[in-house]
């Protein structure tokens, strides 16, 4: 391959993957300013719920919300405290849900960013 055969095989890839960032689909992310929030960006950090220490069959889509209490994220399991913190309290398998709104997202996919967890 020639040099010029690289370079123009790398112009062409990178309109390629310039074109395909400008078309790419909608993204939840935790924007919670209205203004600060673009086109295909919808607020995740909020509307969870939590159902406390996960026990089996949580995760089925049949299991019973009604004991599952409504939080925001970022979320803490247990309160928190400078002193005498007991570790054993937070150190366990916690539930969390979070339902989407299909209409709100539109068609195609959707892709998540999780800043931390």
């Amino acid at each position: 391959m020639t040099r010029r055969k690289a370079l123009q095989a790398g112009l062409v890839s990178g309109a390629a993957i310039a074109y395909g960032l400008r078309r790419r689909p909608a993204i939840a992310t935790a924007a919670t300013d209205e203004s600060a929030r673009s086109a295909g960006e919808y607020p995740f950090n909020q509307e969870w719920l939590f159902g406390g220490v996960y026990v089996s069959g949580a995760e089925a889509s049949s299991y019973s919300e009604s004991g599952f209490q409504k939080v925001r994220l970022p979320h803490t399991v247990t309160p928190l405290s400078w002193g005498d913190w007991d570790h054993t309290a937070w150190e366990k398998v916690w539930i969390y849900r979070r339902h989407i709104n299909q209409a709100a997202v539109g068609s195609g996919r959707v892709f998540v960013d999780f800043q931390g967890a």
